[in-house]
Protein backbone atom coordinates (compact mmCIF):
# COMPACT_ATOMS: atom_id res chain seq x y z
CA UNK A 1 0.00 0.00 0.00
CA UNK A 2 1.35 3.48 -1.11
CA UNK A 3 2.30 5.92 2.06
CA UNK A 4 0.14 8.90 2.24
CA UNK A 5 -0.38 11.67 4.92
CA UNK A 6 -3.32 13.85 4.84
CA UNK A 7 -3.98 17.08 5.79
CA UNK A 8 -6.95 18.39 6.19
CA UNK A 9 -8.48 22.08 6.93
CA UNK A 10 -6.70 24.53 8.58
CA UNK A 11 -5.05 27.66 8.05
CA UNK A 12 -1.80 29.03 7.89
CA UNK A 13 -0.49 27.40 10.44
CA UNK A 14 -1.07 24.00 9.12
CA UNK A 15 -0.47 25.21 5.20
CA UNK A 16 3.56 26.34 7.00
CA UNK A 17 3.61 22.03 7.70
CA UNK A 18 1.37 20.62 4.38
CA UNK A 19 4.82 23.06 2.53
CA UNK A 20 7.29 21.91 4.61
CA UNK A 21 6.00 18.41 4.58
CA UNK A 22 6.13 18.59 0.68
CA UNK A 23 9.49 20.29 0.50
CA UNK A 24 10.83 17.21 2.87
CA UNK A 25 9.67 14.74 0.62
CA UNK A 26 6.88 13.67 2.40
CA UNK A 27 3.54 11.77 0.40
CA UNK A 28 1.22 14.46 1.55
CA UNK A 29 -2.18 15.06 0.50
CA UNK A 30 -4.07 18.35 1.22
CA UNK A 31 -7.44 19.42 1.52
CA UNK A 32 -9.18 22.79 2.60
CA UNK A 33 -5.73 24.01 3.71
CA UNK A 34 -5.82 28.51 3.67
CA UNK A 35 -3.30 29.66 1.07
CA UNK A 36 -2.34 26.38 -0.27
CA UNK A 37 -2.28 26.96 -4.29
CA UNK A 38 -1.39 22.79 -4.74
CA UNK A 39 -4.25 21.63 -3.31
CA UNK A 40 -3.61 17.37 -4.05
CA UNK A 41 -7.38 16.25 -3.09
CA UNK A 42 -10.44 18.45 -4.26
CA UNK A 43 -12.73 16.68 -1.51
CA UNK A 44 -13.06 15.78 1.90
CA UNK A 45 -12.88 11.65 0.90
CA UNK A 46 -10.61 11.85 -1.17
CA UNK A 47 -8.46 13.52 0.79
CA UNK A 48 -8.21 11.05 3.72
CA UNK A 49 -9.16 7.68 1.90
CA UNK A 50 -6.02 5.09 2.85
CA UNK A 51 -4.26 7.69 4.72
CA UNK A 52 -2.20 6.24 6.77
CA UNK A 53 -1.69 9.71 9.01
CA UNK A 54 -4.11 12.35 9.21
CA UNK A 55 -3.35 15.98 10.59
CA UNK A 56 -6.29 18.09 11.26
CA UNK A 57 -6.04 21.50 12.27
CA UNK A 58 -5.04 22.49 15.82
CA UNK A 59 -8.59 23.93 15.92
CA UNK A 60 -9.72 20.30 14.87
CA UNK A 61 -13.30 19.66 14.33
CA UNK A 62 -16.66 20.38 16.45
CA UNK A 63 -18.84 17.64 17.85
CA UNK A 64 -20.94 17.67 14.93
CA UNK A 65 -17.94 17.23 13.22
CA UNK A 66 -17.38 20.48 11.49
CA UNK A 67 -13.85 21.07 10.50
CA UNK A 68 -12.03 24.44 10.87
CA UNK A 69 -11.39 25.66 7.32
CA UNK A 70 -11.47 29.04 6.40
CA UNK A 71 -10.43 28.83 3.01
CA UNK A 72 -13.38 27.41 2.21
CA UNK A 73 -17.17 28.87 2.56
CA UNK A 74 -18.25 25.09 2.09
CA UNK A 75 -18.62 23.37 5.32
CA UNK A 76 -16.49 20.22 5.80
CA UNK A 77 -17.37 17.58 7.92
CA UNK A 78 -14.64 14.66 9.26
CA UNK A 79 -16.71 12.54 11.26
CA UNK A 80 -16.37 8.60 11.85
CA UNK A 81 -18.16 7.84 8.64
CA UNK A 82 -15.02 9.86 7.20
CA UNK A 83 -12.78 8.33 9.45
CA UNK A 84 -13.73 4.42 8.94
CA UNK A 85 -12.20 5.84 4.53
CA UNK A 86 -8.59 5.88 6.61
CA UNK A 87 -6.18 2.98 6.07
CA UNK A 88 -6.42 0.48 8.93
CA UNK A 89 -4.50 1.56 12.33
CA UNK A 90 -4.02 5.09 10.47
CA UNK A 91 -2.71 7.87 13.55
CA UNK A 92 -4.64 10.94 13.92
CA UNK A 93 -3.18 14.31 14.95
CA UNK A 94 -5.15 17.09 16.42
CA UNK A 95 -4.60 19.96 18.29
CA UNK A 96 -7.45 18.97 21.11
CA UNK A 97 -9.38 16.77 20.14
CA UNK A 98 -13.51 16.89 20.53
CA UNK A 99 -15.28 14.24 22.44
CA UNK A 100 -16.58 12.84 19.50
CA UNK A 101 -13.29 12.44 17.81
CA UNK A 102 -11.68 10.28 20.46
CA UNK A 103 -15.00 8.49 20.97
CA UNK A 104 -15.01 7.44 16.87
CA UNK A 105 -10.92 6.48 17.08
CA UNK A 106 -11.17 4.22 19.72
CA UNK A 107 -14.32 2.32 18.14
CA UNK A 108 -12.51 2.21 15.24
CA UNK A 109 -9.24 1.54 16.75
CA UNK A 110 -6.95 4.49 15.51
CA UNK A 111 -4.68 6.13 17.64
CA UNK A 112 -5.30 9.69 18.49
CA UNK A 113 -2.33 12.23 19.58
CA UNK A 114 -3.42 15.33 20.67
CA UNK A 115 -0.16 17.74 20.12
CA UNK A 116 -1.23 20.09 22.49
CA UNK A 117 -0.07 17.97 25.38
CA UNK A 118 3.22 17.19 24.05
CA UNK A 119 6.06 19.20 25.57
CA UNK A 120 7.73 19.54 22.42
CA UNK A 121 5.19 21.76 21.32
CA UNK A 122 3.04 22.54 23.79
CA UNK A 123 6.04 24.66 25.83
CA UNK A 124 6.87 26.96 22.58
CA UNK A 125 3.58 27.80 21.88
CA UNK A 126 3.53 28.66 25.48
CA UNK A 127 5.89 30.89 24.75
CA UNK A 128 4.14 32.40 21.82
CA UNK A 129 1.07 33.05 23.97
CA UNK A 130 2.50 34.63 26.77
CA UNK A 131 4.12 37.02 23.81
CA UNK A 132 0.83 37.72 22.45
CA UNK A 133 -0.90 38.09 26.37
CA UNK A 134 2.14 40.72 26.61
CA UNK A 135 0.43 42.34 22.82
CA UNK A 136 -2.62 42.24 23.98
CA UNK A 137 -1.96 44.29 27.78
CA UNK A 138 0.27 46.62 26.45
CA UNK A 139 -2.09 47.82 23.90
CA UNK A 140 -4.97 48.47 26.51
CA UNK A 141 -2.81 50.34 29.31
CA UNK A 142 -1.10 53.38 29.24
CA UNK A 143 1.72 52.47 31.45
CA UNK A 144 4.87 50.56 31.32
CA UNK A 145 4.68 46.97 32.04
CA UNK A 146 6.85 47.34 34.90
CA UNK A 147 3.70 49.62 36.57
CA UNK A 148 1.41 46.75 36.21
CA UNK A 149 0.12 44.64 39.27
CA UNK A 150 -0.71 40.97 37.33
CA UNK A 151 -2.50 38.11 39.01
CA UNK A 152 -1.84 34.55 36.90
CA UNK A 153 -3.95 31.53 37.82
CA UNK A 154 -2.56 28.36 36.45
CA UNK A 155 0.89 27.47 35.88
CA UNK A 156 1.10 24.96 33.91
CA UNK A 157 2.92 25.32 30.74
CA UNK A 158 1.16 28.75 29.39
CA UNK A 159 1.11 30.28 33.13
CA UNK A 160 4.39 29.17 33.64
CA UNK A 161 5.54 31.40 30.45
CA UNK A 162 3.30 34.08 30.81
CA UNK A 163 4.22 34.69 34.69
CA UNK A 164 7.80 35.03 33.21
CA UNK A 165 7.24 37.12 30.74
CA UNK A 166 5.71 40.08 32.73
CA UNK A 167 8.29 38.95 35.43
CA UNK A 168 11.15 39.91 33.36
CA UNK A 169 9.59 42.74 32.37
CA UNK A 170 9.28 43.71 35.85
CA UNK A 171 5.50 43.03 36.18
CA UNK A 172 4.28 42.85 39.52
CA UNK A 173 3.43 39.05 39.33
CA UNK A 174 1.74 36.81 41.63
CA UNK A 175 0.12 33.10 40.24
CA UNK A 176 -2.19 30.95 42.00
CA UNK A 177 -2.42 27.21 41.95
CA UNK A 178 -3.95 24.31 43.93
CA UNK A 179 -0.96 22.14 43.13
CA UNK A 180 1.48 21.86 45.53
CA UNK A 181 3.93 20.65 43.13
CA UNK A 182 3.62 23.83 40.81
CA UNK A 183 3.85 26.05 43.84
CA UNK A 184 6.89 24.73 44.94
CA UNK A 185 9.00 24.82 41.30
CA UNK A 186 7.45 28.34 40.98
CA UNK A 187 9.33 29.46 44.18
CA UNK A 188 11.92 27.99 43.13
CA UNK A 189 12.29 30.03 40.11
CA UNK A 190 11.29 33.15 42.64
CA UNK A 191 8.02 33.68 41.64
CA UNK A 192 5.29 34.95 44.04
CA UNK A 193 3.50 32.13 43.79
CA UNK A 194 -0.07 31.14 46.49
CA UNK A 195 -2.74 29.79 47.16
CA UNK A 196 -6.35 30.27 46.20
CA UNK A 197 -6.82 31.56 49.47
CA UNK A 198 -4.71 34.51 49.14
CA UNK A 199 -7.24 35.37 46.03
CA UNK A 200 -9.24 38.44 47.39
CA UNK A 201 -6.26 40.75 48.71
CA UNK A 202 -4.37 40.53 45.42
CA UNK A 203 -7.55 41.06 43.49
CA UNK A 204 -7.93 44.71 45.05
CA UNK A 205 -4.49 45.65 43.81
CA UNK A 206 -4.47 43.67 40.47
CA UNK A 207 -4.76 45.77 37.33
CA UNK A 208 -4.33 42.55 35.05
CA UNK A 209 -5.85 39.31 35.44
CA UNK A 210 -4.93 36.63 33.46
CA UNK A 211 -6.23 32.67 33.33
CA UNK A 212 -4.97 30.03 31.94
CA UNK A 213 -7.48 27.59 33.12
CA UNK A 214 -9.96 25.18 31.13
CA UNK A 215 -12.78 25.42 34.01
CA UNK A 216 -14.51 28.23 35.89
CA UNK A 217 -12.17 29.93 38.08
CA UNK A 218 -12.55 33.85 37.88
CA UNK A 219 -15.99 33.80 39.01
CA UNK A 220 -18.50 36.41 40.23
CA UNK A 221 -17.25 35.70 43.85
CA UNK A 222 -13.50 36.81 43.11
CA UNK A 223 -14.93 39.44 40.85
CA UNK A 224 -16.12 41.62 44.06
CA UNK A 225 -12.81 42.36 45.09
CA UNK A 226 -11.51 43.74 41.42
CA UNK A 227 -10.92 47.15 40.72
CA UNK A 228 -13.62 48.55 37.69
CA UNK A 229 -10.30 49.80 35.86
CA UNK A 230 -9.51 45.53 35.23
CA UNK A 231 -8.42 43.90 32.29
CA UNK A 232 -9.10 40.58 32.38
CA UNK A 233 -7.39 38.20 29.66
CA UNK A 234 -8.54 34.43 29.30
CA UNK A 235 -6.31 32.52 27.77
CA UNK A 236 -8.34 28.91 28.29
CA UNK A 237 -10.23 27.15 25.67
CA UNK A 238 -13.56 26.42 25.31
CA UNK A 239 -15.24 27.39 27.87
CA UNK A 240 -12.85 29.50 29.62
CA UNK A 241 -12.01 29.96 32.93
CA UNK A 242 -13.78 33.57 33.32
CA UNK A 243 -17.15 34.06 33.83
CA UNK A 244 -18.40 36.26 31.35
CA UNK A 245 -21.74 36.65 31.84
CA UNK A 246 -20.64 38.01 35.47
CA UNK A 247 -18.05 40.12 34.36
CA UNK A 248 -20.11 42.19 31.66
CA UNK A 249 -23.23 42.47 34.66
CA UNK A 250 -19.99 44.65 36.24
CA UNK A 251 -18.99 46.08 33.78
CA UNK A 252 -15.60 44.34 33.35
CA UNK A 253 -13.47 43.98 30.32
CA UNK A 254 -12.56 40.07 29.09
CA UNK A 255 -10.58 39.79 26.26
CA UNK A 256 -11.13 35.71 25.36
CA UNK A 257 -8.30 35.07 23.84
CA UNK A 258 -7.62 31.30 22.83
CA UNK A 259 -5.51 29.99 20.36
CA UNK A 260 -3.02 33.06 20.57
CA UNK A 261 0.05 31.40 18.28
CA UNK A 262 -2.47 30.50 14.99
CA UNK A 263 -4.02 34.48 15.50
CA UNK A 264 -0.89 36.09 16.36
CA UNK A 265 2.64 34.56 15.73
CA UNK A 266 1.09 31.80 12.70
CA UNK A 267 4.49 31.01 10.95
CA UNK A 268 6.37 30.53 14.19
CA UNK A 269 3.54 28.55 15.28
CA UNK A 270 3.39 26.36 11.91
CA UNK A 271 7.18 26.09 12.41
CA UNK A 272 6.67 24.62 15.83
CA UNK A 273 4.07 22.10 13.74
CA UNK A 274 6.31 21.31 11.44
CA UNK A 275 9.71 20.76 12.90
CA UNK A 276 7.20 18.50 15.61
CA UNK A 277 5.61 16.56 11.78
CA UNK A 278 8.97 16.18 9.96
CA UNK A 279 10.65 14.33 12.95
CA UNK A 280 7.38 12.58 14.17
CA UNK A 281 6.71 11.33 10.52
CA UNK A 282 10.21 9.96 10.18
CA UNK A 283 8.99 6.78 9.92
CA UNK A 284 7.76 7.51 6.01
CA UNK A 285 11.40 7.62 5.42
CA UNK A 286 12.71 4.45 7.18
CA UNK A 287 12.90 5.77 10.66
CA UNK A 288 11.15 4.24 13.71
CA UNK A 289 7.90 4.46 13.80
CA UNK A 290 6.08 6.23 16.31
CA UNK A 291 3.28 4.15 16.47
CA UNK A 292 5.27 1.18 17.54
Amino acid sequence: MKDKIAVLGGALREKVVAARLQEEGFPVSVCAVEGMNDIAEATVCDCVKDANVLILPVASNDESGKIFAPATAESLYFGEEEMRLLAEDAVIYCGVASLMLKTAAKRLNHKLIEVMDLDEVAVPNGALTAEGTLYLAMARFPVSVSELNVAVFGYGRVGKATAQLFRALKAKVVVFSRNKKEIAEGRGRHIDMRFYNGVPAVLAKADLVINTVPAIIVNEQMMRHMSKDVLLIDLAAAPGGVDTKAANEKGLEVLNAPGIPGKYAPISAGQILADFFVKELAFFKGGESPCE
